[in-house]
């Protein structure tokens, strides 16, 4: 009989604390994000969530890597393909603060490995090796990504073009988020 009880009675305890405490999402009284720029839309819904200078022109280096990235995927027939890095691309960015895994002149990869160097270390180098490689020039390379911005109709937003110390991207952050990459 106390064993019954007992279980009455906390079943009774979880039932009416399920329905005495209304759920509800953190949300901190102060925020704060040192970023020059942010943009968190849910992704059910699009509802913004928060945004901090979402109309300006940024110059997000990770985007830039992306769309070289989708770009590389695009004119890549085979991602075993090695590609042989060359001092020309990666002297351009010498002295200038960027970041690099520290290719060297002559070394060999796969066009898959140069992706996961750019993707996951965000190598310029390897953005500069795959550019000549798969663009014949980084300018040339340039100019397939903004047609890959035509193309995926955000050329109003997005605008890649080329500087001594890389690739530079202008873009307005919740334009450029809606681009389905499927």
């Amino acid at each position: 009989m106390p064993k019954k009880f007992f279980c009455i009675i906390i079943c009774i305890f979880l039932l009416i604390s399920s329905y005495a405490v209304p759920a509800s999402a953190y949300k901190p009284s102060t925020f704060s994000i040192t970023a020059e720029g942010c943009y968190l839309a849910s992704a059910d819904n699009s509802t913004v969530i928060y945004e901090k200078n979402a109309d300006q022109r940024l110059y997000p280096a990770s985007l830039t890597k992306i769309m070289t990235a989708v770009v590389v995927l695009d004119e890549c027939d085979d991602l075993e393909r090695m590609v042989t890095a060359n001092k020309a691309e990666l002297d351009i960015l010498l002295g200038t603060d960027s970041s690099v895994l520290g290719l060297v002149d002559g070394e060999q990869f796969s066009a898959l490995e140069l992706l996961y160097i750019l993707l996951v270390h965000s190598a310029n180098d390897a953005a500069n090796v795959l550019a000549k490689e798969f663009g014949g020039s980084i300018e040339g390379f340039v100019q397939k990504m903004n047609k890959k911005g035509n193309d995926l109709n955000v050329s109003d937003v997005s605008n890649f073009s080329f500087e001594t110390n890389g690739f530079v991207e202008n873009v307005i952050l919740p334009n450029i988020i809606r681009i389905p990459l499927v």
